[in-house]
């Protein structure tokens, strides 16, 4: 099988991949660049298609998520809640924003607002280096940042979270759920790190949130029981939930 390389640099610097075997026939090498295109077309076309109807399923399934999160942790006023990984959803939701800390990495360093509105409490650190003493916080919350803190520090995210916080609430999506929640393609997040790098970048998959993205490590169901021994868990989702809520009361 002859090797494959990059063709054609206007197509490139496009931003569109061209394929074409080093070696063969000009007319083989147009036929695997439209062959190469149309692969793109489709997969962009695929995952834009899919990203517009998840969008409205994610919106009520994180309002529902939102409610549950308020029903069991009865946040209040008097309550000191903080937000590991700084989730705009989040804050736009909270009611108590005076009493809400949030926490992201040194990128977020300098920003005090989202939407026009202020964050009254930003705090650089590392979600697994918390900069509290033991029990300091009423509630702990933290979504969709887990799976993004790599596995080797999964159960000192875990730890710390337990830690500081008398409650917690840590939600991430669920491993075995088919679809990619990131590029929106099935099983993408099956292949080998490598491949879906390969892939990202040659298929124009918003290859400017790989790094993020690609160096993601999602959790399964018997992951968060064992990061979270004391907490129950909450699915979301019909038969193969997307998404698992590990939650601790008071």
């Amino acid at each position: 099988m002859p090797c494959v390389a990059w063709h054609d640099m206007r197509r490139m610097r496009a931003g569109v991949p061209c394929f074409a075997p080093v070696g063969g026939s000009t007319g083989h090498k147009w036929f695997a660049c439209r062959q190469g295109q149309r692969m793109v077309f489709m997969l962009a076309f695929f995952s834009r298609f899919v990203k517009g109807i998840q969008s409205g399923y994610s919106d009520r399934a994180r309002t529902e998520r939102f409610a549950l999160f308020s029903r069991e942790l009865q946040p209040t006023p008097g309550k000191r809640v903080l937000d590991v990984g700084a989730g705009q959803d989040f804050f736009e939701w909270f009611p108590f924003k005076d009493r809400l800390l949030v926490l992201n990495l040194l990128e977020w360093q300098g920003r005090r607002t989202w939407n026009g509105r202020e964050v009254p409490h930003v705090i650089v650190g590392n979600g697994c280096r918390l900069p509290f003493k033991d029990q300091a916080l009423d509630i702990v919350y933290s979504n969709a940042t887990l799976e993004h803190v790599g596995k080797e520090n999964w159960q000192a995210f875990a730890d710390e979270v337990r830690r500081v916080g008398k409650s917690y609430w840590v939600s991430t999506p669920n491993k075995w759920f088919p679809l990619d929640v990131h590029y929106h393609l099935p099983f993408f997040h099956f292949l080998p790190k490598g491949m879906q790098r390969w892939c990202a970048k040659a298929f124009g998959l918003d290859a400017h949130r790989s790094e993020v993205f690609l160096d993601t490590d999602l959790l399964t169901a018997e992951d968060l029981r064992r990061l979270f021994p004391d907490a129950k868990l909450v699915a979301q989702g019909a038969v193969i939930p997307f998404n698992w809520s590990a939650y601790k009361k008071p």
